[in-house]
């Protein structure tokens, strides 16, 4: 069986309450339910910091799709260093996934997520994802055989300082 996913890449602010920066968007809302509704995907991936936390994505698949068709991609806090990935700074400082500018580092972030998607069953997938990751993880996630339906971004209107 072919596995397909569309990458749809935002702000993080745009996410839900609990992210930070967060600006309602109900453009953003219409986007993933038309999405969910039209059958489109069948599983939910998010890109939603290792720190356990609810957005508007997990919501809307709860509500749509049942429980049981989301998952946050980014490995909560204490299993990162299972995945390759440093817990803290050189200073001991805990690092938030949003605080991590080191290449390598996002390189293995990625690396958990697809790990993470492939352990998962389903047909076609929903990524949401900062849009500093579009692109590569469209491209590792085709050279693993899953078939990439498209990918855009979506910046709205008006808003500043939103991280990627």
């Amino acid at each position: 069986m072919t596995k397909s996913m569309f990458v749809f890449s935002v702000p993080h602010g745009l996410q839900g309450p609990e992210f930070q920066g967060y600006r309602k968007d109900r453009a953003y809302e219409l986007a993933l339910e038309d999405w969910l509704h039209d059958g489109k995907a069948d599983f939910v991936f998010e890109e939603a910091g290792s720190k356990p936390k609810s957005s508007i994505a997990q919501g809307l698949a709860d509500s749509m799709l049942g429980k049981g068709h989301y998952l946050n991609v980014d490995p909560p806090l204490v299993e990162r260093p299972s995945y390759g990935i440093a817990e803290r700074d050189a200073r001991g400082k805990l690092l938030l996934p949003s605080e991590v500018t080191n290449v390598e580092e996002q390189e293995e972030r990625e690396t958990a997520w697809l790990r993470r998607i492939l352990e998962t069953d389903f047909k076609e997938g929903l990524l949401i994802c900062g849009y500093c990751h579009n692109l590569s993880i469209a491209f590792r996630l085709r050279s693993l055989g899953i078939h990439i339906l498209g990918v855009q971004s979506y910046f709205p209107i008006a808003v500043k300082n939103l991280s990627c």
